[in-house]
């Protein structure tokens, strides 16, 4: 058995004791799912997870955690990643460029505008190419919340659907188009709509929204792909990946 503390340093060795304690303090550890005090006693092979730092960027987007390598953001629907040909301002990457001040931020990956929840920027070349090879061998694990219309009767499965995109952008399923994979659990089932936990084991563009629409089961909110009502009930929930210079297993949750 080991300290919580020792074994949140031995996690991240890039971070000094005192940030560590002040984690633990303000309730963003997790072992196996329960927040825990400094002193607790675990076992090394239980689950760490880092919450929320809840550190306010504007735009009501947070800072969820940040070292030299990298930071990861937790962004609110209506805002876009990065910049596109009609908006280049009032972004999440200039939002970031804006306040950190540092010669590189670049997204590893993107979620839509109107998508919730966390994504990882790089602070350099090595460290961006490191988490886009992780993405490619899928040693990047991301899952999602959805809320979605109908009522999902299988408890879990797995939606393999080829993705393709239009001329207008718009992403159809279609036999030419790129594998997509998309697995998904039932969480909670409501009288007209469902609760799910998403995995993608790809990353096309719009995939879960496609796969769910596809599925005769689209997300609440989603006006594009079929059941409009307020704002898209899609957020990206938990994270977890190596970081690409200590080589420890990283849990992020939103």
């Amino acid at each position: 058995m080991i300290t919580l503390l020792d074994a949140l340093s031995s996690q991240h060795p890039e971070s000094s004791k005192n940030t560590l304690r002040g984690w633990i303090a303000h309730g963003r550890v997790f072992v196996d799912g329960r927040s825990q005090r400094i002193n607790t006693e675990i076992d090394p092979e239980q689950q760490i997870t880092l919450g929320a730092k809840r550190e306010p960027l504007g735009k009501s987007a947070y800072v969820v955690y940040e070292d030299s390598s990298f930071i990861v953001v937790d962004k609110p629907a209506g805002l876009l990643s990065v910049a596109t040909d009609k908006e280049t301002i009032q972004t999440l990457h200039n939002l970031l460029k804006r306040r950190f001040h540092r010669p590189r931020i670049v997204p590893v990956h993107r979620l839509d505008r109107e998508t919730s929840g966390l994504i990882v920027f790089a602070y350099s070349d090595e460290t961006l190419q490191a988490l886009k090879d992780q993405l490619q061998k899928r040693k990047m694990h991301r899952s999602y919340e959805a809320t979605v219309q109908g009522i999902v009767e299988a408890d879990r499965g797995t939606w393999s659907y080829p993705l393709f995109e239009r001329r207008d952008f718009h992403v159809v399923v279609d036999p030419k188009g790129q594998t997509a994979v998309t697995h998904f659990r039932v969480i909670k089932r409501r009288k007209q709509t469902t609760l799910l936990e998403v995995e993608l084991e790809t990353g096309r563009k719009h995939q879960i929204r496609v796969h769910c629409s596809h599925a005769g089961h689209p997300i609440l909110g989603d006006k594009r792909y079929g059941a409009a009502a307020g704002r898209m009930m899609l957020h990206a929930k938990a994270l977890r990946l190596v970081h690409p210079k200590t080589g420890k297993l990283m849990h992020f949750t939103a």
